[in-house]
C-alpha cells in the first residue's frame, strides 16, 4: 500500500471503493483529487471567516486551532477537531506519538501560542521568529490525522495578520519542498534558524511605490465593486491561486485598515496575469456541489 502517510486503523480507515487512497468519510467521497478540491473549496471558506475576523490583540490557543479544524473538516470527517489517536509517519520521518500528543499540545500552548500570541507589537524580525517556532513544533506534533500543514499555515497567516502584515506567501516553500522540510526536521533539536529563512521570504514585503499603487488601485476598485464581485473577478486558475484568492477576499472582507496590503496583493496579481475576466466558467468542483455530490451533512458552526 503506498500512502503519503501511513497509520493504523481507527483514525486511519480508508473509504470503501477508495483502493485505501481516500480517509472514510461522511460524504463518500472516493478519489484523492475530489477530496483535495473539496477540502480546498472548505479551507476557502474557513480563511474568509478566521482572517475576516482577526483581533490583533487576541491570544490564539488550542481550543481556537481545534475549532478551526472542526470548522473546516466537520462536515467530512467524524474526528475533525480531535487529536490524532493514531501514529503517523511522512517518508520516514515519524511526527509524535499518538499518546504523547495531549501533552505535547500543553507545553505547545504555553511555550509557543501563550508566548508569541498575540503579535500586533512585534517588529518583523520578531514576528519572523513568533512565526516559525510556533510552525515547527505544531507540524513535528502533527497534532490531526488530517490537514495539519493547511492549518500550520491559516495558524501563521492569523499570526501575520495580528501583527499589520497581508497574509504569507508559501509559493517558496512549495518550490523547495525538500528544503521546508528539512527545516521542520531541524527542529527536532531545537534548531529554528532555517524556518526562520523560509518564514522570512513568505512576509509580505512591499515597496513604497507598490504600496502607493495598490492604495489608488484599491480607491479605484471599491466604489465599483462590492466583495462578492470582486470574489468573482479573482477565479482562481490554479490550487494555489485558489487558496491565494481566498485570503484576499478574507482580508477585504476584514476592514480598509489593511486595505494597502490587500491591494498591494490584487496588483501583484495582476502583474503576474492571474486576473481573469470576470464572467469566468463555473468550475467543476461547483457544479458536482451543486448537482449534490457532495451533500455537506451536518449543522454547520
Amino acid at each position: 500500500m503506498n500512502n503519503r502517510y501511513q497509520a493504523g486503523e481507527s483514525q486511519g480507515a480508508f473509504q470503501p471503493g477508495s483502493h485505501d487512497r481516500v480517509l472514510r468519510n461522511k460524504l463518500g467521497v472516493t478519489t484523492p483529487e475530489d477530496m483535495a478540491e473539496l477540502e480546498l473549496m472548505l479551507l476557502q471558506k474557513l480563511y474568509e471567516a478566521v482572517l475576516a475576523d482577526v483581533s490583533p490583540s487576541e491570544a490564539l490557543t488550542l481550543a481556537h486551532l481545534k475549532t478551526w479544524h472542526r470548522r473546516w473538516l466537520g462536515n467530512v470527517y467524524e474526528w475533525a477537531g480531535q487529536e490524532r489517536s493514531v501514529n503517523m509517519n511522512k517518508g520516514g520521518f515519524h511526527f509524535a506519538v499518538a499518546a504523547q500528543i495531549p501533552r505535547l499540545l500543553t507545553l505547545f500552548e504555553r511555550d509557543c501560542l501563550a508566548r508569541f500570541t498575540p503579535c500586533h507589537r512585534l517588529e518583523r524580525e520578531d514576528l519572523i521568529e513568533a512565526i516559525a517556532v510556533p510552525h515547527v513544533e505544531f507540524i513535528l506534533i502533527h497534532p490531526f490525522r488530517e490537514g495539519n500543514g493547511r492549518l500550520s499555515r491559516l495558524l501563521a497567516d492569523v499570526m501575520a495578520v495580528q501583527a499589520g502584515q497581508g497574509p504569507l506567501d508559501y509559493s517558496a516553500w512549495d518550490a523547495g519542498k525538500i528544503g521546508y522540510f528539512t527545516a521542520i526536521q531541524a527542529g527536532v533539536a531545537g534548531d529554528y534558524t532555517p524556518m526562520r529563512h523560509y518564514v522570512e521570504l513568505a512576509l509580505w514585503t512591499w515597496t513604497s511605490g507598490l504600496q502607493r499603487a495598490s492604495v489608488t488601485c484599491l480607491n479605484l476598485l471599491l466604489p465599483a465593486r462590492s466583495l462578492r464581485s470582486i470574489r468573482a473577478m479573482l477565479c482562481p486558475v490554479s490550487m494555489a491561486v485558489e487558496l491565494a484568492t481566498a485570503r484576499m477576499i478574507a482580508c477585504l472582507s476584514s476592514g480598509l485598515d489593511r486595505r494597502a496590503d490587500v491591494a498591494g496583493m490584487v496588483v501583484l496579481a495582476d502583474f503576474m496575469g492571474l486576473i481573469l475576466p470576470q464572467r469566468c466558467r463555473q468550475s467543476a468542483l461547483t457544479r458536482r456541489v451543486g448537482s449534490r455530490r457532495f451533500r455537506l451533512q451536518g449543522k454547520r458552526e
